[in-house]
């Protein structure tokens, strides 16, 4: 049994198995936990349940952090008076505090990056009975119809299953599944009926699994999600909880973006080395603009050449069009989410937030803060509310 300072909180982190994203998010909370060792961290994973009633039953555990089964299992915690933070992947539970990236923004976005890669079609994979597949799928679904191309969606993890239901898309289809895994085994099933990826089918996945690039035989598209920001977050949270500034209820928090990396298996573009340049760009905001060598060795072209192509398709130097797609996604997060405006920055390829707050004053002609009190949709729901 762990030994807990006077005055310190005992905090289980439970997790189905360790990934990447797991890593990250454990950092997140890490660094924003208080300082000193008034939080006592307890990482479980695997079959943690038995070690986590446990904890909760040896009345040292205060708060739980994790992907819990069911209902029950969140009212057992409360019981023995743990607070509880539910990550809501595979599920969402009424009586916890559930937070979670942003799934559909995530899903739409994914719509969006298809469709600009010439897909004629449009299908979603998912996992059966995870809370996040049926956001993502609802989300891709709609945003297809708003993009005027047909879609589809199946929920299986069967190799088989996935054959038969790439066999039957249109093509050039395109597929935005709900793991990586999945991405990767639908790549594999369309080489095995004989279709090229990304020409016939182009493949987007989720979770930015390094591992599963190399399984794949490409490099794989994907969105890597807010595991650090959550992370980060929760934690937050949980003072406010221990210092009784919120009341523990049912809340869900869709306000963490993903961010996309266009690889190899989605970019089916029919612009060329340029368009390669262009997404490269798209998912490396945070680097993008300090290597137009890089950018123009992307595209085949020396750098005169692409820079010249760059003002004729874009009308823009790389310089500029870096800048631009930088403020339009800090505009989207200051409206769109609950990041804090140093995180924004960070988000958006600017090493010092001093140096984003004068670039964004100067560019769109206001202060961030003010822009955001203007434009935040969770600023005009609460008041809309009162």
């Amino acid at each position: 049994m762990k030994r807990i300072p006077v005055g310190g909180q005992l905090i289980a982190l439970a997790f189905p198995r360790i990934t990447e994203n797991d890593l990250a998010f454990l950092e997140g909370f890490r660094d924003a936990s208080p300082r000193g060792r008034k939080w006592e961290i307890e990482v479980l994973t695997g079959g943690y349940e038995a070690n986590l009633r446990r904890l909760a039953e040896s009345r040292q555990l205060t708060a739980a952090v994790g992907d819990f089964v069911s209902e029950e299992w969140i009212r057992a915690l409360f019981h023995q008076k743990v607070r509880v933070i539910h990550l809501a992947d595979s599920s969402r539970l009424e009586s916890a505090l559930n937070i979670c990236p942003d799934y559909f923004g995530i899903a739409e976005e994914a719509a969006r990056i298809l469709q600009r890669n010439g897909c004629g079609s449009l299908a979603f994979l998912g996992i059966p009975g995870h809370f996040s597949s049926a956001c993502y799928a609802h989300a891709f679904v709609r945003m297809a119809k708003n993009l005027a191309l047909p879609a589809t969606h199946c929920m299986t993890n069967s190799q088989t299953l996935i054959m038969d239901f790439i066999c039957n898309l249109k093509r050039p289809a395109g597929i935005f599944a709900a793991s990586d895994r999945l991405a990767r085994i639908s790549i594999e099933a369309a080489r095995l009926r004989g279709m090229e990826v990304p020409g016939d089918i182009a493949v987007i996945g989720v979770g930015n699994r390094r591992l599963e690039s190399l399984w794949a035989g490409m490099a794989l598209s994907s969105f890597e999600l807010p595991s650090y920001a959550l992370g980060r977050y929760a934690a937050q949270l949980l003072r406010q909880l221990f210092q009784k500034e919120m009341k523990p209820v049912r809340q869900l928090r869709n306000s963490f973006p993903g961010r996309c990396h266009e690889r190899e298996s989605s970019l089916r573009v029919s612009g060329g080395g340029l368009e390669k340049a262009v997404a490269y760009i798209k998912s490396h905001l945070e680097i993008a603009g300090n290597n137009v060598e890089l950018l123009a060795q992307i595209a085949g072209m020396s750098r005169r050449s692409f820079e010249m192509a760059m003002r004729r398709n874009y009308r823009a130097s790389p310089a500029r069009f870096v800048q631009e797609l930088r403020m339009q996604k800090a505009k989207n997060l200051l409206t769109r989410s609950k990041l804090t405006i140093s995180e924004i920055s960070h988000a958006c390829g600017y090493s010092e937030t001093s140096v984003f707050c004068a670039a964004f004053r100067r560019w769109i002609g206001t202060s961030a803060g003010e822009f955001r009190r203007l434009h935040c949709v969770f600023q005009r729901k609460r008041k809309g509310a009162e």
